[in-house]
C-alpha cells in the first residue's frame, strides 16, 4: 500500500487551490467586462469565434468575453506584482492613488493583447480600468 506522504498532498492541495482561485478570477473579470460592454460607453468587443470553444456550441460573443476574462487575469496575475513592485516609490509618494494609473495601463494592456476589446476613449478606459481592479482587489483578499 502506498505511504501518506503529508508534503505531497499538502503540494497538491495548494495547487489546486491556486487553479481554482485563478478560474474563479477568471470569470469574474469576465463577468467584469460584461458588464463594461454592456453599460459604459465605449467599451465594445467584436466577437470571435475560438476552435477550442466550437465544441461546446458556445455563443461567440460569450466566447470573446471568456477569452477576455482569461486575459485579464493573466496580466492582473503576472504583470501587476512587477509593475506594483517598480512603482513602490511613486505609490508611497502619491499614498496609493498610482494604483489607479497602474489598472488603468493594465486594461490598455490587455485591449492591446485582446484585438477583439474595443476600448475607445480616456474615460471608458479610466472607468474600466477601475471596475476591473475592484473586481481584482477582491480575489487579493481571498
Amino acid at each position: 500500500m502506498g505511504r501518506f506522504d503529508p508534503a505531497a498532498q499538502l503540494c497538491y492541495n495548494g495547487g489546486v487551490r491556486v487553479l481554482l482561485k485563478f478560474a474563479v478570477r477568471s470569470a469574474a473579470n469576465a463577468g467584469a467586462l460584461a458588464l463594461l460592454v454592456r453599460y459604459v460607453d465605449g467599451f465594445s468587443i467584436t466577437p470571435r469565434e475560438f476552435a477550442f470553444f466550437n465544441a461546446a456550441n458556445i455563443p461567440p460573443a460569450i466566447q470573446t468575453l471568456i477569452v477576455g476574462g482569461l486575459v485579464l487575469a493573466i496580466v492582473y496575475t503576472f504583470i501587476r506584482p512587477i509593475l506594483r513592485f517598480l512603482s513602490f516609490p511613486i505609490r508611497i509618494l502619491t499614498f496609493g492613488l498610482f494604483n489607479s494609473v497602474l489598472s488603468v495601463f493594465l486594461l490598455g494592456i490587455a485591449d492591446w493583447l485582446l484585438g477583439s476589446l474595443t476600448v475607445s476613449g480616456i474615460l471608458p478606459l479610466v472607468i474600466g480600468g477601475l471596475g476591473i481592479s475592484i473586481v481584482n482587489t477582491l480575489f487579493d483578499f481571498t
